[in-house]
């Protein structure tokens, strides 16, 4: 990989705290699942995308493929007052692989890879295949960024907080120091405060800065 002059990152540290961070919860999205009983957040393919251009030097798709597959076709039907579920034939599905190069941008960072994978139902229409194969591509990638970090989205559809870590667990937190203020020269009208005939000097604490989500930069 040719050399970079400028990086986003100082440091490996830096990079992983950009992985740590959580998106504003305006692009978080939400959709049905099992029969819509349930609700699913994720983070939109087009919201992972320019992440993905924001943490890394570089990315790509290297390596993908898809097959098709059978699986049941279910229905609901409703036995004794209750719905219940039962199969009722063979459906087509399309199973997309996908394998990513990346470049984590700070400097002396190597190629990295991961993988993902998504499915979906083949609808029975003309040129399905054409329609759907850029759909669950999409997919496919997105689930590959997912896994990488809470910025993109890897713990919204877990019951766990968004921000949830384990990077900064074990080692020391790194704390401010604390700096001591030289008294100010004292006018001749004016005394010295004091305890025990010591002057008492005042301690400036260190500001705690708000952990803000990821906006700032990416323009949107």
């Amino acid at each position: 990989m040719e050399q970079k002059e400028d990086y986003r990152f100082a440091n490996k540290k830096e990079y992983n705290a950009a992985l740590d961070m959580f998106i504003s919860k305006k692009h978080i999205k939400e959709r049905d699942i099992g029969y819509g009983k349930d609700k699913h957040k994720y983070l939109p393919i087009h919201i992972k995308e320019p992440l993905a251009d924001y943490v890394f030097a570089e990315w790509n798709v290297i390596e993908e493929n898809y097959k098709i597959i059978q699986g049941p076709k279910y229905e609901q039907k409703k036995e004794n007052g209750k719905l219940v579920k039962k199969v009722v034939g063979v459906n087509d599905y399309i199973l997309y692989t996908v394998k990513l190069l990346y470049v984590p941008d700070y400097p002396g960072a190597e190629e990295k890879f991961c993988t993902g994978t998504a499915a979906k139902l083949v609808q029975a229409t003309n040129n399905c295949y054409e329609y759907q194969l850029p759909g669950v591509r999409s997919d496919a990638i997105s689930n590959a960024l997912q896994g990488l970090g809470n910025i993109f989205g890897r713990n919204l559809p877990r019951s766990l907080s968004d921000t949830f870590s384990l990077r900064a667990v074990g080692g020391k937190k790194d704390k401010a120091p604390e700096t001591k203020t030289k008294p100010e020269p004292l006018t001749p009208n004016e005394k010295p405060l004091t305890k025990k005939n010591e002057t008492i000097e005042k301690k400036s604490e260190p500001v705690k800065q708000k952990k803000e989500p990821i906006n700032q930069d990416l323009n949107f």
